[in-house]
């Protein structure tokens, strides 16, 4: 359930020689940024710097932040404060594509408080302030993850300022308060290590993460502030994740949503039927397409329809609607047979698809 964590405290100090002589270590990096000068001080040379810290020591860091990265955490300090961010699977089992467990997240959090203490950096981790918390969950899907896609694509946010799609591999709803972000995690994994080993891992892989992006959203939305009562809460979070994926962007029952495809296409049927031409549905088959009608609704679905604006016309018998119902069928059939051959979402009702999506994330 748990992934990134970010976390803050006022509380701690600072070993300069230990940090400077972490650096000696490969995936270690400490350094210290300049303050930004104003025009005035640039021209007049000026060298003044603003006070980071002081060590344990007595020795003095000048600049505008700090920072200290770690081959699997990073930690900056700024404006009297240290923020330590790191993917608590990846601390504790070395991979994040199965998030922590309750006794792993607690792990990782010892795991890199004793990382930090022997790199010279002392505080403590499960008293820190949350700033971020990523709760995730990944599913193994009947199809690959961008047969999905046209089904996200449709889902607006609740809240989100932003919808963005990257390519075929990601969907994401934000604003500065949260982010969901839906993703094939293969292809994920594959961007940062080419040759990683995937075959451990089911190859239609979804992920799907609710991203917390500060201490107020986070406080507000599980009542919690420290990284402690991430573990001593853990159960109860785990509710809230399903809880907020359905407040945030699947809102929709799955009923709702089946109505809201039956009905948009039920719709192009009226308006088709209303213009009174004689081959008014080889219109509408020829503008839109078969393909994106199947996209939307079944066969079954379309001759049903086909057959109720027949009977509302009043200008056919129930044999004469009977039959033309069968041979609409037989010809959507012959029709479909060849044009769903190699396409990526084949003849997969959307409605099946978001099912499956709220059946495994939110119900």
């Amino acid at each position: 359930m748990i992934d990134t964590i970010r976390i803050s405290n006022v509380d701690f100090e600072l070993d300069l020689a230990k940090l400077e002589k972490a650096e000696a270590k490969e995936g270690y990096s400490f350094g210290a940024k300049p303050s930004i000068l104003t025009a005035s001080e640039v021209l007049e040379g000026s060298k003044n710097l603003s006070l980071i810290f002081i060590d344990k020591h007595g020795t003095p860091c000048y600049g505008k932040t700090a920072h200290f990265n770690a081959p699997k955490y990073k930690v900056d300090i700024y404006n009297g404060r240290i923020v330590i961010q790191f993917s608590s699977p990846k601390i504790a089992t070395g991979s994040n594509y199965y998030t922590s467990t309750k006794a792993e997240y607690e792990q990782s959090l010892h795991k890199v408080e004793k990382d930090l203490k022997e790199h010279g950096i002392l505080t403590s981790l499960p008293s820190s302030n949350l700033s971020r918390l990523d709760l995730t969950t990944t599913e193994n899907m009947d199809h690959k993850f961008s047969t999905y896609m046209p089904v996200l694509s449709m889902l607006s946010g609740t809240r989100a300022k932003n919808k963005r799609q990257y390519q075929a591999q990601t969907m994401q709803w934000d604003n500065s308060q949260y982010q969901v972000c839906c993703y094939d995690k293969i292809a994920e994994i594959l961007s940062y290590e080419p040759a990683a080993n995937i075959r451990q891992y089911p190859q239609n892989s979804f992920r799907t993460e609710l991203r917390l992006m500060n201490s107020k959203k986070i406080k507000t939305t599980l009542g919690i502030s420290t990284a402690k009562e991430v573990y001593k809460n853990y159960d109860e979070i785990k509710g809230y994740r399903s809880q907020l994926l359905h407040e945030y962007v699947f809102k929709m029952q799955p009923e709702d949503f089946d109505d809201m495809l039956t009905g948009s296409i039920e719709n192009m049927v009226k308006a088709y039927a209303s213009t009174g031409k004689r081959n008014w549905f080889s219109y509408l088959k020829n503008d839109y397409g078969l393909y994106q009608l199947m996209k939307y609704t079944e066969i079954e679905d379309l001759v049903s329809i086909y057959k109720t604006e027949l009977v509302k016309r009043g200008t056919h018998t129930a044999e004469s609607i009977r039959v033309q119902g069968i041979r609409m069928r037989k010809s959507i059939e012959k029709q479909a047979a060849t044009l769903m051959e190699g396409l990526t979402v084949k003849n997969i009702p959307y409605r099946e698809l978001y099912l499956e999506i709220y059946k495994k994330f939110v119900a």
